[in-house]
């Protein structure tokens, strides 16, 4: 019976995609309003 490590490893696989794209897009909010925020 796979079924079961066929989920977690689904699961496990599509939270670390999340967590990477949510990482990257806080990272890229940051330097964009950082960059707006500083002259020069």
């Amino acid at each position: 019976m796979r079924f079961k490590e066929f989920l977690s490893g689904l699961a496990l696989g599509f939270g670390g995609g999340f967590f990477i794209g949510f990482i990257t897009a806080v990272y890229a909010a940051v330097t964009l309003f950082g960059t707006a925020a500083m002259p020069g």
